[in-house]
């Protein structure tokens, strides 16, 4: 199979007993691939001596990627919220799909592996400490258009500005941890009209639509015990900017929380990652950057945004040298 038509998933997904979604692949070595488990099937990989091996990958053919995903979410979901189902069992699923939608954060060259293995323990080490964390994926799963994968894009990269500049409070972190990963809830009382239309097709009617549902998510997540009222201003806040364009209340940068200020610039900047329409252009870590600061006049907060600019200069000399042997 040619590279394009095969892609890498987390082994975290599989465990023995449960039917495959979907076709299952071990790579044998470079471009060849041996089918180890069929659509409608029961899994028994734990039997194959190569499946245990840590260096042994796992791959689904590129036309049932979203498929899979669709059936793990869902899945995983479920899982979280069942009593009688062990911890290690959840946090196994939790893993594979944090695993799975940060993957494409390593391909834009936004972060090392060291960074991406240590923030995804972070959020499943999240859900074991909140006694709600079971509603929270269950309302990741419900968002429309793949905005989960958004959602957890847009975590790790919060987490990661926030320990660049130094704000590394436990409490703190699991704060901004979760208005990350909830600050799009509001897009559920959205039209998918409108959703599934580029920006620059809106009528003036439907930008209006749009531009209320940081509010409408604040108040649907009210009600959720483990939600702060700092979890509630990230959700509120998440469009506003430094300058005072943003939405929906067109606050400045003394006026949004702090967290606030770090999801908005992680959530842009995740967003020219990530397209979420089909043959709309996206953005490399470098491109996002030079678009934020020349294009969108750099509307962020100016520490949130050098703390970003940092680590991905950090990712570039880190390459270097790895290739290198020396920075030069």
């Amino acid at each position: 199979m040619a590279e394009t038509d095969i892609v890498h998933v987390s082994k975290e997904f599989f465990i023995d007993g449960m039917l495959l979604p979907v076709r299952i692949y071990m790579e044998l070595s470079a471009g060849n691939y041996l089918l180890v488990g069929k659509k409608g099937e029961k899994t028994n990989f734990t039997s194959l001596h190569s499946f245990k091996n840590e260096s042994t990958s796992v791959y689904v053919r590129t036309e049932d990627y979203n498929d899979l995903m669709r059936h793990m979410a869902e899945f995983t979901g479920k899982l979280v919220v069942t009593k009688n189902v062990p911890d290690a069992t959840k946090l196994k699923f939790l893993s594979g799909l944090t695993e799975q939608a940060l993957a494409a954060i390593k391909e834009s060259d936004f972060a090392s592996v060291v960074q991406i293995e240590k923030v995804s323990n972070f959020v499943i080490s999240l859900s074991q400490s909140l006694k709600d964390f079971g509603q929270v994926i269950e309302l990741l799963e419900n968002l429309p258009n793949n905005q989960s994968k958004h959602a957890m894009a847009t975590c790790f990269i919060s987490i990661t500005i926030a320990e660049e500049m130094k704000l590394n409070h436990q409490i703190a972190l699991e704060k901004l941890s979760l208005g990350a990963l909830l600050h799009n809830i509001g897009l559920r009382f959205i039209p998918e009209s409108i959703l599934k239309k580029p920006k620059h097709l809106w009528t003036p009617e439907e930008n209006s639509i749009y531009e209320t549902h940081p509010t409408k998510g604040a108040e649907m997540l009210r009600d959720l015990k483990d939600i702060s009222n700092d979890i509630l201003f990230i959700v509120a806040e998440h469009h506003e900017n430094s300058m005072g364009t943003g939405f929906p209340r067109r606050l400045r940068d003394v006026k949004i929380s702090p967290l606030g200020r770090i999801v908005a610039l992680a959530s842009c900047f995740t967003e020219l990652l990530y397209s979420r329409l089909p043959d709309t252009k996206e953005f490399t870590a470098d491109q996002a950057i030079e678009y934020i600061d020349e294009i969108l006049g750099q509307p962020f907060n100016k520490q949130a945004f050098s703390a970003l600019k940092t680590i991905i200069n950090k990712k570039y000399l880190m390459d270097k040298v790895n290739k290198t042997g020396k920075a030069s």
